[in-house]
């Protein structure tokens, strides 16, 4: 039963949750929010035609980002605000799942993580669709657990109807939602197995109705899985991701550096000792069902070869309660009376660890906030640069061409002072006509339509190159950073700096289209040069 109390802890997390997020609002768009905006600009059918064409995400959280920004209007802020609400509101929902655990302190440890979690953070202040996808799967872990425990028929029937709505919303904001709405099926159905009452039944058929009408979106989502298996190296890859996810999903920022030899066997003891005593007690089959729930979505996502970050997000709502369910069972142990000599060894060499993780964890904390509060991409410094540029035109390059939708929002509107964006593989354009940049002179015929639409001003070069990454989910970067450095090797480097970002660090070289080859300047070079030809006078 929700409590006064309940009300005022939720209300210190919630807020605690707004001061860690709100900071982040204005880090920098890097480029899956850059293609955010271009996907959901211009009008509902091109809202799906972009998304059918560009993301592998469904289209639920565009469509709500498309009528979102016809109010708030696409400021960094405005396109971030809804993953805020969604995952302040994630916080309250992960409390009431706590309580409907029938436990007070697993409510308060998983909403806290909920709140504090670097991952939670970071995501409720990015315009992607992880922060709703965490919140519906909360909402559907919610409605799961109330169908159990209601008491009258009337109540399991309405939790029903909010498990199928949250499920299929789920589905179709995200595919990884799929692992979540298939483990609560097999749950479903082997609870009715076991169990033959109302609550099983309608379980079973909640989620059956969620299949089924999620069926359309099958398709995509095991073809895109069967073109990715990479099960041959999973075995080496699965401990070190599960290593990782103590850090991707533990309250504490950078938890990896606590993973050691000492930890894993005080947990291993940990949780032999609370199996004997079924410490867990009436939540053991709700902790079931939040591991399995976690293990699949890892096992899919080794399968597939992603990282372990923001796309096992929705895992990660599921990895809170359980941590938080056994820390409960933990201390449930550690006050039962009179424990033998044996038990008394094994809760020293249980507790040993938990608490370093805790103290390590707090500690390294503050510097994983700094983290995350780095800018995401050099592109808004980058853009700012190059509008303090006068006299002549600038063709921005993106090379990779994953920086093309970052760099196109920041320049957007910019008038002559950058002409457009071209990018290696997609174009990503809003003044000059789509080309390869990779298309043998192609950068000169684009200068050229430049120069004459600017009444014959001399064009410049500015390579945005992101060094960092030679490839990106299968696609190998080794040919544009190679046309990139014949660029910079057959052209005046005028300009030269790098601007950080945690997603993306962006080299900037501003080139002159005279063909004399001069030495690099380093990124301290001064910004002022000489007004000869070609040149380029910045403001300061």
């Amino acid at each position: 039963m929700w409590k006064r109390s309940d009300s005022a802890a939720v209300a210190v997390l919630v807020l605690l949750g707004f001061a860690l997020r709100m900071p982040l609002l204005s880090r920098g768009l890097w480029r899956d929010e850059g293609s955010t905006y271009f996907d959901v600009a211009g009008t509902l059918a091109q809202v799906w035609s972009n998304v059918a064409a560009h993301e592998w995400t469904p289209p639920l959280y565009f469509i709500f980002e498309h009528g979102w920004i016809k109010i708030a209007g696409t400021s960094e802020a405005a396109l971030r605000l809804p993953s805020l609400a969604f995952s302040l509101m994630t916080i309250v929902v992960i409390y009431g799942v706590g309580l409907a655990s029938r436990a007070r302190l697993v409510a308060a440890i998983a909403a806290l993580f909920a709140a504090t979690s670097p991952l939670a953070v970071s995501l409720g202040a990015e315009a992607r669709a992880y922060a709703l996808e965490m919140l519906l799967a909360v909402c559907a872990l919610y409605a799961f657990l109330c169908i159990e425990r209601a008491r009258t028929p009337r109540k399991r029937r309405l939790f029903a109807l909010a498990l199928v709505l949250a499920a299929t919303l789920l589905v179709f904001t995200h595919f990884t939602g799929y692992v979540v709405l298939a483990a609560f099926t097999l749950a479903a159905f082997v609870r009715l197995f076991y169990r033959r009452d109302d609550a099983g039944r309608l379980l079973a058929i909640a989620t059956s109705i969620s299949l089924f009408i999620t069926l359309p979106l099958a398709g995509l989502f095991l073809h895109d899985v069967s073109q990715q298996l990479t099960w041959q190296d999973a075995h080496e890859r699965l401990l070190p991701l599960i290593d990782e996810q103590l850090g991707v999903f533990g309250p504490f920022g950078a938890m990896i550096v606590q993973v050691d030899r000492a930890i894993e066997i005080g947990v291993v003891i940990w949780a032999v000792a609370l199996a004997r005593s079924r410490a867990l007690g009436a939540m053991a089959p709700t902790a079931a069902l939040l591991a399995f729930v976690v293990v699949s979505g890892i096992a899919v996502s080794v399968a597939r070869g992603l990282p372990g970050d923001r796309h096992l997000a929705v895992y990660a709502p599921f990895a809170w309660l359980l941590f938080a369910m056994v820390l409960n069972a933990f201390v449930g142990w550690l006050r039962l009376p009179k424990p033998s000599h044996v038990g008394a060894i094994m809760r020293v060499m249980a507790t040993l660890p938990v608490a370093y993780v805790i103290v390590g964890g707090l500690a390294v904390y503050p510097r994983a906030y700094r983290q995350i509060r780095e800018p995401m991409s050099g592109a808004a410094a980058l853009t700012a640069a190059l509008r303090r540029f006068t006299h002549e035109p600038v063709l921005l390059v993106a090379c990779p061409d994953y920086l093309g939708p970052s760099l196109t929002y920041y320049t957007r509107g910019s008038g002559d002072e950058v002409r457009g964006v071209v990018t290696w593989k997609r174009p990503w354009f809003y003044s000059v006509d789509p080309a390869p940049w990779e298309e043998r002179g192609a950068i000169g015929r684009l200068l050229v339509r430049i120069e004459r639409n600017a009444r014959r001003r001399h064009a410049l070069i500015a390579l945005a190159v992101d060094w960092s990454i030679p490839t990106y989910n299968g696609m190998d970067f080794a040919i544009a950073h190679a046309l990139a450095r014949r660029e910079i090797s057959s052209h005046r480097v005028l300009w030269r700096r790098q601007f950080r970002g945690s997603q993306e660090p962006i080299d900037l070289i501003v080139l002159s289209r005279t063909a004399r080859p001069a030495p690099l300047a380093p990124p301290s070079a001064a910004n002022r040069v000489g007004r000869r030809r070609g040149s380029v006078t910045m403001r300061d």
